[in-house]
């Protein structure tokens, strides 16, 4: 075991933070996901301003209950809503999995609430 800087035992493996928390209350958890339609298909994630930056066809998530291959599924669905007719024959059959690195946990649930 070793020994904490205030003289407490911490096993091994275990880690311990020195320093002052810096809380961020009342702050909403949200995160954007966005798609691009160019030569090739590719997804933006990020904070909502940033994503709404680059892209026009993104949606919001929000911390829930959603989880798995049918989160990401209703994530592709929303998105390909809010592409036009030319951009979804262009994105032809993207796989759902590239969308898998931009949600948290694979779990949350879309904002159906305009931003």
């Amino acid at each position: 075991m070793l020994k904490g800087a205030s003289g407490e035992s911490v096993p091994h493996g275990a880690f311990f933070v020195v320093g002052k928390r810096n809380w961020l209350r009342n702050m909403p958890l949200r995160t954007a996901i966005g798609i691009i339609v160019n030569e090739e298909t590719s997804f933006i994630g990020g904070p909502v301003e940033a994503v709404k930056a680059k892209t026009k066809s993104y949606i919001v998530l929000l911390p829930g209950d959603n989880q798995g291959k049918e989160l990401l599924k209703q994530i592709m669905k929303s998105l390909m809503l809010k592409l036009t007719k030319e951009q979804r024959e262009k994105t032809g059959k993207t796989s759902i999995e590239q969308i898998r690195e931009y949600v948290p946990y694979t779990k949350g649930i879309i904002n159906q609430k305009p931003m």
